[in-house]
């Protein structure tokens, strides 16, 4: 390749951050592929050093145009010094990396409470019938929808794996959608749309009703708002901003720092017209009110209103229009060039260690001590081979240990929860009202408690478990790996629980005044009886009253006693299954954390191995007077790029 290759290369197009790259036909290749979020920014590149990672590049306004061309021309810069060194391998990978940058999707999901119109307004928004609508909660699993030229549907089961591809239509999605019973179907379901709009690299997730009780639901949403970018939210101008959907908005979006945000007013052409401003106004107020703000507002069908006080905000094109310029935001492109940046700096440090290799190899004049160096480089690689393969089966073992210790805690705090849940209520004075007012509340707490322990004692021994292999990979590879910051026991999902008291009980409070009541009652009739005839009434109504209540009070007693006992019985079958589902996610984070670290290392100590073999062929190459590799003069261009590309990073 020539020297101007690169800078072909870079040169195309005005920006690193434009629509991107045309992405693959097929988007089904990789399940996990997700859009770049602030939350993401520490996790996202787990391949570069094990070094800090800055606060918010935003902050710093480091996606400025100056820095974005200033970057450009650095990497234009480092390719060059590349090739002209022979090193053809390494600038492809600045390629592939300032590629990677640009095709990033940019993954909106769609959210709301069941029927306020997610599914309807996404066919419209890209003008197909692609998701099934009616008035039940038809998405039951994420839907996840981007472009691609060959259109179909495919679903993956929760390992990733295919389990079914099927045409895009409507009907296909028979066996897909929600089941009244909770037999909702598990995986994701990818759909492939021929759409210019979605070619740009946007994703869009439709998701469950936010106000299914369902706890499975509730958590796929939390799975996609996790990955996302931006959210629309979609309400009903027929009940308008309620009290839940405020709390969904704090708790899931605002809390959770989703970047973007808007507010679809959806059915507002089911209200009178000359009520239509007023629906848009008091939402408006509501939003205001509960300082939401960076939310706004759209109408996303043309309809007819009372005047042209909302033209500017009603249509399709306005909602698309809106999501474009989320894209080209100055935060997006802050934190994608901070991502740029990082991963440049790191692989322009592992030209400087081959550098310095290959520097150490050809300070070496004697021909057989630099043979002898060789050797012993060629056995060192076949020592770290087995070095790796025992740190990886430690770090395998060690995220067993991880998991056999959070099940353990799990299983201590059930059986801790269900006696302290039995005990409250054999000791309360009615066990009806106990189990259905306080028993939810209690174990409501009891929950969050749990999250957070889970949290606060896998965290510990994942944070001890990546440092240790991280000071393996340092001493052995000179490389290291970024653990994700990922939640293991997310709260709402721990708290989401199905606690409806569906066992009947009578109300004995009830039923217990009612007696009394008739004691009374019999009491008094019996002594004006008694007077009637001239016995002296005190006397005469006494046993019978003291006897009555004696009576009564041992009946109510085997009642509530009962009562408690039922309880307790399914407090002991309950709990455990509501421990179980709850926790089941944090089972499978805990293996995928670990997975993750392994895999990102893995990688790199394959490019390691590669890299040290290519430093002993060409000592070899040298030896024969097939090279003249400038090793200081490399590795001082490059520690001047990087110093350029820190400035930039710090800037």
């Amino acid at each position: 390749m020539t020297d101007s290759g690169g800078r072909d290369f870079f040169m195309q197009g005005t920006s690193l951050l434009g629509d991107g790259e045309k992405t693959s036909d097929n988007p089904f290749l990789k399940a996990a592929d997700n859009g770049i979020v602030p939350e993401q920014a520490k996790s996202f590149d787990k391949s570069a050093p094990a070094t800090e990672v800055r606060t918010s590049v935003a902050e710093r306004k480091v996606g400025s145009n100056k820095a974005e061309v200033e970057l450009k021309r650095i990497a234009v810069e480092a390719v060059d010094v590349l090739e002209k060194a022979g090193l053809t391998s390494y600038s492809n990978e600045i390629r592939a990396i300032f590629s990677e940058s640009k095709s990033q999707r940019f993954t909106v999901s769609v959210v709301g409470e069941f029927s306020r119109g997610k599914s309807t307004f996404i066919n419209k928004l890209l003008a197909r019938d692609i998701l099934p609508v009616a008035n039940m909660p038809t998405t039951a699993m994420l839907t996840r929808i981007r472009h691609s030229e060959k259109e179909g549907i495919t679903i993956y089961d929760v390992g990733n794996k295919t389990k079914k591809s099927l045409a895009l239509s409507v009907t296909s999605w028979e066996n897909y959608v929600a089941d009244d019973n909770g037999n909702d179907p598990s995986g994701v379901a990818f759909v492939g749309v021929n759409s210019p709009w979605l070619e740009k690299g946007i994703e869009i997730i439709d998701t469950p009703g936010a106000g299914d009780l369902e706890a499975g639901r509730a958590k796929l949403i939390g799975d996609a708002l996790k990955s996302s970018d931006g959210a629309v939210i979609t309400i009903s101008a027929l009940s308008a901003l309620s009290m839940s959907e405020k709390v969904f908005i704090e708790e899931r979006l605002i809390s959770k720092k989703t970047p973007f945000l808007m507010l679809i007013v959806t059915k507002l052409d089911q209200v009178d017209v000359k009520q239509r401003n007023g629906v848009v106004d008091y939402i408006k107020e509501k939003l205001k009110m509960w300082k939401f703000n960076g939310i706004d507002v759209f109408i996303p069908y043309e309809i007819e209103m009372p005047d042209n006080k909302y033209k500017n905000i009603m249509g399709m094109d306005k909602i698309t229009k809106h999501i474009n310029s989320w894209m080209v935001s100055s935060e997006r492109k802050a934190l994608t060039l901070q991502w740029t940046a990082l991963k440049l700096n790191s692989h322009l440090q592992s030209v400087i260690d081959y550098a310095k290799e290959r520097q150490c190899l050809a300070g070496e004049e004697n021909l057989e001590k630099k043979q002898q160096l060789l050797d012993k480089k060629s056995r060192m690689i076949e020592d770290a081979d087995r070095v790796w393969d025992e740190t990886k089966i430690r770090m395998i073992k060690k995220c067993d240990e991880c998991y056999d210790m959070f099940l353990g805690k799990v299983a201590d705090y059930k059986e801790s929860l269900v006696e302290k849940m039995q005990y409250e209520v054999s000791h309360s004075s009615n066990p009806q009202k106990w189990w259905k007012d306080d028993f939810p509340y209690r174990l409501k707490i009891e929950m969050t408690n749990l999250s957070n322990n889970i949290e606060a004692l896998v965290s510990r021994a994942y944070t001890k478990d990546t440092a240790w292999f991280n000071s393996v990979l340092e001493k052995n590879f000179k490389m290291g790996v970024l653990a994700g910051n990922d939640e293991i026991a997310d709260k709402e999902h721990y708290a989401a629980f199905d606690a409806e008291a569906d066992i009947e009980l009578n109300d004995l409070s009830k039923g217990r005044m009612i007696s009394r009541i008739g004691l009374t009652a019999l009491s008094i009739g019996a002594a004006m009886g008694c007077m009637a005839i001239g016995v002296t009434p005190i006397f005469a109504t006494m046993g019978l009253g003291t006897g009555g209540s004696i009576v009564s009070e041992t009946i109510f007693k085997k009642k509530s006693e009962n009562q408690k006992r039922i309880l307790k019985d399914e407090i002991g079958r309950r709990i455990p299954i509501i421990v179980d589902n709850a926790t089941s996610y944090s089972e499978k984070r805990i293996k995928a954390m670990y997975s993750n670290v392994i895999s990102e290392a893995t990688k790199q100590q394959e490019k390691w191995v590669e890299s040290q073999k290519s430093v002993v062929l060409s000592a070899k190459d040298e030896m024969h007077g097939d090279s003249a590799f400038n090793a200081s003069a490399l590795i001082h261009e490059m520690k001047t790029i990087c110093d350029k590309i820190e400035f930039i990073i710090s800037d």
